[in-house]
């Protein structure tokens, strides 16, 4: 009786979890959707108040040990960063729903700076600019990562899986 328990508690353990993403309906972005199902993702696309994908991190994870409930990703392009206003008031309004969570309610939200070829000559910024930007919206408390021309669904994937993980040494802490 006891070994039969063992057996289902194990077989339990072993069943494939349900890999969820939620994904913004303002989100066009049905290729990287397809290369994600592709991985074994299940997709919902829904109405999110912040961000273009969203999802909840296991409770015996890393994060949630630290309040996180979930993680947010806005990806943006290089065109996106030059848009300084629209941007600054995008990321004025994630601080304010930021702030208002409470410790273990928390969103972990990171913009996702896609590096697609920049084909506007006449704004183009500089690397080191780009590399600025980043770094003033880490001044801001935003956590910022970015991802090569087409490679959000790649991106998306390594941020599911390191958001799930037991422990981050480089944070301080394992």
């Amino acid at each position: 009786m006891i070994t039969d328990l063992y057996k289902t508690a194990e077989a339990i353990s072993r069943q494939r979890k349900v890999r969820l993403l939620r994904q913004d309906v303002r989100e066009p972005d049905e290729v990287t959707a397809t290369l994600l199902r592709g991985e074994g993702y299940t997709i919902e696309r829904l109405g999110l108040p912040l961000g273009d994908w969203n999802w909840d991190v296991r409770e015996e994870s890393w994060l949630s040990q630290r309040g996180y409930v979930n993680v947010t990703v806005e990806r943006k392009t290089l065109a996106d960063l030059r848009d300084v206003d629209r941007l600054d008031n995008q990321l004025g309004r994630a601080r304010m729903l930021l702030a208002e969570e409470k410790y273990g309610q928390k969103t972990l939200f990171v913009v996702l700076v896609e590096y697609a070829f920049d084909r506007d000559r006449q704004r183009r910024w500089s690397e080191l600019a780009v590399r600025h930007a980043k770094l003033s919206m880490q001044l801001g408390g935003i956590k910022v990562t970015e991802c090569g021309e087409n490679g959000i669904a790649e991106a998306v994937d390594g941020l599911y899986k390191w958001s799930q993980k037991l422990g981050h040494s480089l944070a301080g802490s394992v």
